[in-house]
C-alpha cells in the first residue's frame, strides 16, 4: 500500500543549507495537516531540483490526488526520479506499482528488482513484500530460509505483518525446526500492537496450548479482540467455543452471531456450521430448511465437502428445496471427489 511517509529530516539538512531546510520542514508540517495546497508547490520545486526526498513526497500526492490531479502517470516518473537516486521509500512504491501495472502493464521483473533494492536498505515493508514473495514462490523461487530471514529483518523494525508472520514460520516449520515458543513470543509483539492476525493465532496458541500452557478462556479473550476486528477465522473459532462452551459458557445464541459474521464474510466453515445449526432447528422448520440450503450452498461453491455432502441430502430429500434427485447426485459427487467416497 503506497502511504504518506515522513522525510527524513536530519538527512536533508545535511545537503541543505538552512533556509532550504527550513522551507522543506514547513511543507512537511503543511502535509502532514493535510494542507497540501501550501505543500504541494514547495515539495514541486525542490524535486525539480533534485531532491529525492521532495520527489517521492510530489510521486505520492500525485499517486492519491492530494492537492493535484490524480495521476498514476506522473506518480511514476516521480518514483523513478527518486529511486533512480536511492530512495528506499520511493523504489518501494515503485515496486508496487510496477506490481499492479499502474501507468502501465504490469512488470513483475522491474517490480522485483527495486523491491529487492529497497529491502536491502532496510525499508520494512520492502522486506515484509520480498519475504512473502519467497514464502510463496511468487517471482521467486521458493526458499523458506529466505523468506524467515526477511521477515526478521522487517519484524525487529516492528513491522506487525511480519512479526505475526514469523511467528506462523516458527508454529509451521516451515524452513525451521518448529518452536511454538518462539512463534508465540512473535504472535504476542503483533497482537499487542492491535493485529487481528496475531491475535486470533495467538488465541490458537492457548487453546491448543502450543507454546503456552492451555488456556481456554484466554484464547477466547484473545479470538474475541481478532474477531470483534473482523477477523473471519476468528469469529468462526469464537462461534465453535459458544457452540459448545469451551472456555466460555455455552450460548447457541452468541454462537450463532459470531458464524453469522464469519459466513457473511464467506468462511466456508461458519458458512457449513450455520447451515447445519439451521437444518437441525425444529422451530419455524420451513424457514430453518430453507435458510440451512442457502449457507450450505454458500460454503458448497467453496469446496467444503460436508457442506457437499449435507446440501445432496437436502435435494435428495425434498428438505428446503424441491425434491431434485439429479442435483442431489451432483452434489454427492462433487462431494465424492474431494474425500474419494462419501
Amino acid at each position: 500500500m503506497l502511504t504518506k511517509k515522513p522525510l527524513l529530516i536530519a538527512l536533508l539538512a545535511m545537503f541543505f543549507h538552512p533556509a532550504w531546510a527550513s522551507e522543506i520542514d514547513e511543507a512537511i508540517e503543511a502535509y502532514n495537516h493535510d494542507d497540501y495546497q501550501s505543500s504541494f508547490p514547495i515539495f514541486s520545486r525542490y524535486a525539480q531540483q533534485g531532491d529525492p526526498e521532495a520527489q517521492t513526497y510530489v510521486a505520492e500526492m500525485y499517486y492519491h490526488g492530494r492537492g493535484v490531479p490524480q495521476s498514476y502517470e506522473a506518480a511514476v516518473t516521480w518514483f523513478e526520479r527518486a529511486s533512480e537516486q536511492g530512495s528506499a521509500d520511493a523504489q518501494y512504491n515503485l515496486s508496487v506499482m510496477y506490481e499492479r501495472g499502474e501507468a502501465s502493464p504490469k512488470e513483475p521483473d522491474a517490480a522485483l528488482i527495486w523491491l529487492q533494492k529497497s529491502a536491502e536498505q532496510g525499508f520494512p515493508d520492502a522486506q515484509f513484500n520480498l519475504a512473502v514473495k519467497y514464502e510463496s514462490g511468487d517471482g521467486v523461487q521458493l526458499d523458506y530460509e529466505t523468506a524467515k530471514q526477511w521477515y526478521t529483518s522487517a519484524a525487529k523494525q516492528g513491522h506487525v505483518g511480519a512479526q505475526n508472520n514469523l511467528g506462523m514460520i516458527y508454529d509451521t516449520g516451515k524452513g525451521v525446526t518448529k518452536n511454538y515458543e518462539e512463534a508465540v513470543k512473535w504472535f504476542r509483539v503483533a497482537a499487542n500492537k492491535n493485529e487481528a492476525s496475531a491475535q486470533a493465532n495467538l488465541g490458537n496458541s492457548y487453546y491448543n496450548g502450543k507454546g503456552v500452557s492451555q488456556d481456554r478462556g484466554e484464547a477466547a479473550s484473545w479470538y474475541r479482540k481478532a474477531a470483534e476486528q473482523g477477523n473471519a477465522k476468528a469469529q468462526f473459532n469464537l462461534g465453535v467455543m459458544y457452540q459448545f462452551g469451551k472456555g466460555v459458557p455455552l450460548d447457541m445464541d452468541e454462537a450463532l452471531s459470531w458464524y453469522r459474521r464469519a459466513a457473511e464474510q464467506g468462511y466456508p466453515d461458519a458458512q457449513y456450521n450455520l447451515g447445519v445449526i439451521y437444518s437441525k432447528n425444529t422451530k419455524d422448520i420451513t424457514d430453518s430448511q430453507k435458510e440451512a440450503v442457502k449457507w450450505l450452498g454458500y460454503s458448497a461453491e467453496q469446496g467444503h465437502a460436508r457442506a457437499q455432502f449435507n446440501l445432496g441430502i437436502h435435494y435428495y430429500n425434498g428438505i428446503g428445496v424441491t425434491k431434485d434427485s439429479k442435483k442431489a447426485a451432483e452434489w454427492f459427487c462433487r462431494a465424492g471427489i474431494h474425500h474419494g467416497s462419501v
